[in-house]
Protein backbone atom coordinates (compact mmCIF):
# COMPACT_ATOMS: atom_id res chain seq x y z
CA UNK A 1 0.00 0.00 0.00
CA UNK A 2 3.01 2.64 0.99
CA UNK A 3 4.52 2.09 -2.46
CA UNK A 4 1.43 2.74 -3.87
CA UNK A 5 0.45 5.63 -2.70
CA UNK A 6 3.91 6.62 -3.57
CA UNK A 7 3.38 6.40 -6.92
CA UNK A 8 -0.10 7.90 -6.79
CA UNK A 9 1.89 11.21 -5.02
CA UNK A 10 4.37 11.15 -7.36
CA UNK A 11 1.98 11.37 -10.08
CA UNK A 12 -0.13 13.86 -9.23
CA UNK A 13 2.58 16.12 -8.38
CA UNK A 14 4.29 15.68 -11.46
CA UNK A 15 1.70 16.23 -13.99
CA UNK A 16 0.53 19.53 -12.01
CA UNK A 17 4.15 20.64 -12.57
CA UNK A 18 3.86 19.93 -16.35
CA UNK A 19 0.13 20.82 -17.02
CA UNK A 20 -0.55 24.21 -15.02
CA UNK A 21 1.05 27.29 -15.04
CA UNK A 22 4.16 29.17 -13.10
CA UNK A 23 3.09 31.06 -9.85
CA UNK A 24 5.31 33.85 -8.05
CA UNK A 25 3.83 34.54 -4.67
CA UNK A 26 1.39 32.26 -2.46
CA UNK A 27 -0.78 34.11 -0.14
CA UNK A 28 -2.61 31.98 2.83
CA UNK A 29 -5.19 32.52 5.06
CA UNK A 30 -6.37 30.90 8.19
CA UNK A 31 -9.79 30.37 7.62
CA UNK A 32 -12.16 31.49 10.14
CA UNK A 33 -8.84 33.42 11.84
CA UNK A 34 -7.11 36.45 11.45
CA UNK A 35 -3.67 34.80 10.39
CA UNK A 36 -2.59 35.38 6.92
CA UNK A 37 0.86 35.97 4.60
CA UNK A 38 2.94 35.62 1.65
CA UNK A 39 5.85 33.78 0.57
CA UNK A 40 7.97 34.42 -2.40
CA UNK A 41 8.94 31.69 -4.71
CA UNK A 42 10.39 31.32 -7.92
CA UNK A 43 8.49 31.85 -11.80
CA UNK A 44 9.54 28.47 -12.72
CA UNK A 45 7.37 27.55 -9.50
CA UNK A 46 4.09 25.08 -10.54
CA UNK A 47 0.98 24.66 -8.97
CA UNK A 48 0.51 24.57 -5.21
CA UNK A 49 -0.71 21.42 -3.51
CA UNK A 50 -1.67 21.99 0.29
CA UNK A 51 -1.07 19.40 2.67
CA UNK A 52 -2.50 20.29 5.95
CA UNK A 53 -1.39 23.06 8.81
CA UNK A 54 1.11 25.19 7.33
CA UNK A 55 2.53 22.82 4.95
CA UNK A 56 2.45 22.80 1.00
CA UNK A 57 3.98 20.83 -1.88
CA UNK A 58 5.42 22.90 -5.09
CA UNK A 59 7.35 21.85 -7.92
CA UNK A 60 10.36 24.12 -9.25
CA UNK A 61 10.55 23.14 -13.09
CA UNK A 62 13.97 25.04 -13.32
CA UNK A 63 15.91 21.86 -11.46
CA UNK A 64 12.53 19.35 -12.07
CA UNK A 65 12.13 18.93 -7.76
CA UNK A 66 9.39 18.71 -5.81
CA UNK A 67 9.36 21.01 -2.92
CA UNK A 68 8.06 20.74 0.93
CA UNK A 69 7.62 23.75 2.33
CA UNK A 70 6.17 25.61 5.46
CA UNK A 71 4.82 28.98 4.87
CA UNK A 72 5.11 29.98 8.39
CA UNK A 73 8.66 29.85 8.33
CA UNK A 74 8.60 30.87 4.61
CA UNK A 75 11.52 27.51 4.79
CA UNK A 76 11.88 24.69 2.09
CA UNK A 77 12.00 21.25 4.47
CA UNK A 78 12.58 18.99 2.13
CA UNK A 79 13.68 18.99 -1.65
CA UNK A 80 13.27 16.42 -3.88
CA UNK A 81 15.14 16.32 -7.29
CA UNK A 82 13.56 13.78 -10.22
CA UNK A 83 16.38 12.79 -12.89
CA UNK A 84 14.60 12.80 -16.20
CA UNK A 85 17.35 11.14 -17.92
CA UNK A 86 16.94 7.55 -15.13
CA UNK A 87 15.30 4.80 -15.95
CA UNK A 88 13.17 4.74 -12.87
CA UNK A 89 11.47 7.73 -14.78
CA UNK A 90 8.46 6.40 -16.51
CA UNK A 91 7.00 8.71 -19.42
CA UNK A 92 3.22 8.53 -20.58
CA UNK A 93 3.28 8.04 -24.24
CA UNK A 94 -0.24 10.32 -25.27
CA UNK A 95 -1.75 10.57 -28.68
CA UNK A 96 -2.27 14.15 -28.05
CA UNK A 97 -1.18 17.12 -25.95
CA UNK A 98 -3.28 17.24 -22.31
CA UNK A 99 -4.41 20.77 -21.78
CA UNK A 100 -6.63 19.78 -18.62
CA UNK A 101 -6.47 16.97 -16.10
CA UNK A 102 -8.21 15.68 -13.32
CA UNK A 103 -7.89 12.64 -11.07
CA UNK A 104 -10.46 9.94 -9.64
CA UNK A 105 -9.87 7.44 -6.89
CA UNK A 106 -8.16 5.21 -9.32
CA UNK A 107 -7.92 7.09 -12.82
CA UNK A 108 -6.13 9.64 -14.36
CA UNK A 109 -8.73 11.60 -16.51
CA UNK A 110 -6.41 13.67 -19.03
CA UNK A 111 -8.40 16.23 -21.99
CA UNK A 112 -7.00 17.02 -25.49
CA UNK A 113 -9.23 19.67 -26.72
CA UNK A 114 -11.12 18.73 -29.45
CA UNK A 115 -9.88 15.55 -30.09
CA UNK A 116 -10.74 12.54 -26.85
CA UNK A 117 -10.40 12.09 -23.22
CA UNK A 118 -7.44 9.40 -22.46
CA UNK A 119 -7.63 7.25 -19.54
CA UNK A 120 -4.90 6.29 -17.20
CA UNK A 121 -4.37 4.11 -14.28
CA UNK A 122 -3.04 5.85 -12.09
CA UNK A 123 -1.76 3.30 -9.92
CA UNK A 124 0.30 1.37 -13.00
CA UNK A 125 0.54 4.38 -14.91
CA UNK A 126 -0.90 2.25 -17.91
CA UNK A 127 -2.79 4.25 -20.66
CA UNK A 128 -6.10 2.31 -21.04
CA UNK A 129 -6.57 2.06 -24.57
CA UNK A 130 -10.47 3.45 -24.57
CA UNK A 131 -10.57 7.30 -25.33
CA UNK A 132 -13.69 9.42 -26.01
CA UNK A 133 -14.46 11.90 -28.26
CA UNK A 134 -15.28 15.11 -26.89
CA UNK A 135 -18.94 16.42 -27.90
CA UNK A 136 -17.76 19.82 -28.07
CA UNK A 137 -14.45 20.75 -29.52
CA UNK A 138 -14.04 23.70 -27.53
CA UNK A 139 -14.02 22.05 -24.07
CA UNK A 140 -10.46 22.98 -22.71
CA UNK A 141 -11.01 21.70 -19.03
CA UNK A 142 -12.17 18.60 -17.21
CA UNK A 143 -13.22 16.83 -13.49
CA UNK A 144 -14.23 13.79 -12.54
CA UNK A 145 -16.16 12.21 -9.50
CA UNK A 146 -14.31 10.94 -7.07
CA UNK A 147 -16.12 7.26 -7.86
CA UNK A 148 -14.74 7.35 -11.42
CA UNK A 149 -18.75 7.07 -12.74
CA UNK A 150 -18.75 10.20 -15.11
CA UNK A 151 -16.68 13.24 -15.84
CA UNK A 152 -17.74 16.37 -16.64
CA UNK A 153 -15.48 18.61 -19.83
CA UNK A 154 -16.20 22.67 -19.98
CA UNK A 155 -15.20 25.38 -22.06
CA UNK A 156 -13.12 28.45 -19.98
CA UNK A 157 -12.93 31.01 -22.60
CA UNK A 158 -13.77 34.69 -23.37
CA UNK A 159 -16.91 33.78 -24.86
CA UNK A 160 -20.32 34.60 -23.66
CA UNK A 161 -21.74 31.02 -23.42
CA UNK A 162 -20.00 28.00 -22.32
CA UNK A 163 -21.44 24.53 -22.25
CA UNK A 164 -20.86 22.29 -19.88
CA UNK A 165 -20.96 18.64 -20.76
CA UNK A 166 -21.61 15.31 -18.76
CA UNK A 167 -20.35 11.62 -19.93
CA UNK A 168 -20.89 8.63 -17.87
CA UNK A 169 -17.91 6.19 -17.83
CA UNK A 170 -17.87 2.40 -17.14
CA UNK A 171 -13.99 1.88 -16.85
CA UNK A 172 -12.64 2.30 -19.97
CA UNK A 173 -15.17 0.22 -21.94
CA UNK A 174 -17.53 3.01 -23.10
CA UNK A 175 -18.55 6.81 -22.58
CA UNK A 176 -20.91 8.82 -23.62
CA UNK A 177 -22.72 12.36 -23.50
CA UNK A 178 -25.38 12.34 -20.48
CA UNK A 179 -26.88 15.89 -21.01
CA UNK A 180 -25.49 19.47 -21.69
CA UNK A 181 -26.10 23.12 -20.59
CA UNK A 182 -25.12 26.15 -22.25
CA UNK A 183 -24.66 28.76 -19.79
CA UNK A 184 -23.80 32.46 -19.64
CA UNK A 185 -20.27 32.69 -17.87
CA UNK A 186 -17.99 35.42 -20.17
CA UNK A 187 -14.19 34.38 -19.03
CA UNK A 188 -14.43 31.46 -17.56
CA UNK A 189 -11.74 30.55 -15.42
CA UNK A 190 -12.15 27.46 -12.97
CA UNK A 191 -14.76 24.14 -13.20
CA UNK A 192 -15.20 22.98 -9.19
CA UNK A 193 -17.37 19.27 -8.34
CA UNK A 194 -18.13 19.47 -4.88
CA UNK A 195 -16.18 16.57 -2.54
CA UNK A 196 -19.86 14.51 -2.64
CA UNK A 197 -20.00 14.78 -6.27
CA UNK A 198 -23.53 16.67 -6.71
CA UNK A 199 -22.66 19.97 -7.26
CA UNK A 200 -20.92 21.71 -10.24
CA UNK A 201 -19.89 24.97 -10.73
CA UNK A 202 -18.21 27.14 -13.77
CA UNK A 203 -16.50 30.09 -11.91
CA UNK A 204 -16.26 33.01 -14.35
CA UNK A 205 -14.83 36.60 -14.25
CA UNK A 206 -18.09 38.00 -15.99
CA UNK A 207 -20.25 36.38 -13.60
CA UNK A 208 -22.74 33.89 -14.55
CA UNK A 209 -26.13 33.99 -12.64
CA UNK A 210 -27.56 37.55 -11.49
CA UNK A 211 -24.64 39.65 -11.42
CA UNK A 212 -21.26 39.32 -10.56
CA UNK A 213 -22.06 35.28 -8.87
CA UNK A 214 -20.98 31.19 -9.62
CA UNK A 215 -24.46 29.69 -10.48
CA UNK A 216 -24.26 26.27 -8.20
CA UNK A 217 -25.60 23.30 -10.62
CA UNK A 218 -26.46 19.82 -10.13
CA UNK A 219 -23.91 17.62 -11.39
CA UNK A 220 -26.61 15.52 -12.13
CA UNK A 221 -29.19 17.64 -14.06
CA UNK A 222 -27.92 20.82 -15.34
CA UNK A 223 -31.15 21.91 -15.28
CA UNK A 224 -31.12 22.06 -11.66
CA UNK A 225 -29.87 24.91 -10.05
CA UNK A 226 -29.14 25.09 -6.32
CA UNK A 227 -28.52 28.56 -6.11
CA UNK A 228 -25.95 31.16 -6.57
CA UNK A 229 -22.22 32.59 -4.81
CA UNK A 230 -22.42 36.38 -4.57
CA UNK A 231 -19.40 37.31 -4.76
CA UNK A 232 -18.92 40.57 -6.57
CA UNK A 233 -16.37 41.48 -9.27
CA UNK A 234 -14.74 39.44 -10.33
CA UNK A 235 -14.47 35.72 -9.42
CA UNK A 236 -11.52 34.13 -9.95
CA UNK A 237 -11.03 30.08 -9.05
CA UNK A 238 -12.68 28.24 -6.87
CA UNK A 239 -12.45 25.26 -4.33
CA UNK A 240 -14.49 23.26 -1.57
CA UNK A 241 -13.60 23.14 1.89
CA UNK A 242 -12.98 19.63 2.83
CA UNK A 243 -16.39 19.40 4.51
CA UNK A 244 -18.06 21.26 2.19
CA UNK A 245 -19.46 24.04 4.39
CA UNK A 246 -17.46 26.20 2.76
CA UNK A 247 -16.61 27.86 -0.77
CA UNK A 248 -13.89 29.87 -1.59
CA UNK A 249 -12.96 31.93 -4.39
CA UNK A 250 -10.77 35.17 -4.74
CA UNK A 251 -10.92 37.96 -7.27
CA UNK A 252 -8.14 40.70 -7.58
CA UNK A 253 -8.12 42.06 -4.22
CA UNK A 254 -9.79 39.85 -1.99
CA UNK A 255 -9.94 35.74 -0.92
CA UNK A 256 -13.79 35.45 -0.07
CA UNK A 257 -15.01 32.12 1.91
CA UNK A 258 -19.13 32.03 1.33
CA UNK A 259 -21.01 29.61 3.04
CA UNK A 260 -21.71 26.73 0.78
CA UNK A 261 -25.70 26.25 1.31
CA UNK A 262 -26.36 29.95 2.13
CA UNK A 263 -24.49 31.44 -0.67
CA UNK A 264 -23.28 34.44 1.22
CA UNK A 265 -19.48 35.78 2.13
CA UNK A 266 -18.93 35.05 6.05
CA UNK A 267 -14.80 36.03 5.62
CA UNK A 268 -12.96 38.41 3.33
CA UNK A 269 -9.49 38.17 3.29
CA UNK A 270 -7.14 41.39 1.69
CA UNK A 271 -4.28 39.40 -0.79
CA UNK A 272 -1.24 40.57 -0.36
CA UNK A 273 0.76 40.89 -4.32
CA UNK A 274 4.48 41.73 -4.75
CA UNK A 275 3.18 42.42 -8.35
CA UNK A 276 -0.26 44.05 -9.43
CA UNK A 277 0.04 42.45 -12.39
CA UNK A 278 -0.52 38.81 -10.84
CA UNK A 279 -4.47 37.86 -10.90
CA UNK A 280 -5.23 35.17 -7.79
CA UNK A 281 -6.16 33.00 -9.81
CA UNK A 282 -6.27 29.46 -8.06
CA UNK A 283 -7.81 28.89 -4.57
CA UNK A 284 -7.48 25.74 -2.40
CA UNK A 285 -8.35 24.61 0.88
CA UNK A 286 -5.34 22.87 3.13
CA UNK A 287 -5.91 18.99 3.54
CA UNK A 288 -7.47 19.79 7.26
CA UNK A 289 -9.78 22.74 5.94
CA UNK A 290 -8.13 24.98 8.10
CA UNK A 291 -6.52 27.45 5.71
CA UNK A 292 -6.90 29.29 2.20
CA UNK A 293 -4.36 29.66 -0.37
CA UNK A 294 -4.47 31.85 -3.25
CA UNK A 295 -1.99 31.94 -5.55
CA UNK A 296 -1.60 33.93 -9.32
CA UNK A 297 -0.69 32.98 -12.97
CA UNK A 298 1.20 35.45 -14.59
CA UNK A 299 -0.97 37.62 -17.14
Amino acid sequence: MRNRLGIMSATTLFLFVLLFGLIVTTTCVSSGGKGGGVIQVGVAWSDVVPLSGSLIVVGDMSNNSLNLMDVDTNSTLIQARVNLLARSVRYLHLPCVAQSASMSQDTLFLLCPGISVVYVDKCTLNVMSHTTTVYDPAANTIVASYDSKYFITGDLSSSTSSALNRYEWDGGKESYQLNEKGITSSNGNTLVLSPDNKHVLMVAGGGNGNGYSISDINAMNFTDQYGAFVTGAYPLGGFYSPDQTKFATSNYDTILVLDATRYNVVEKYPIVKSDPYFQMISVRYSLDGARVYSYPLRT
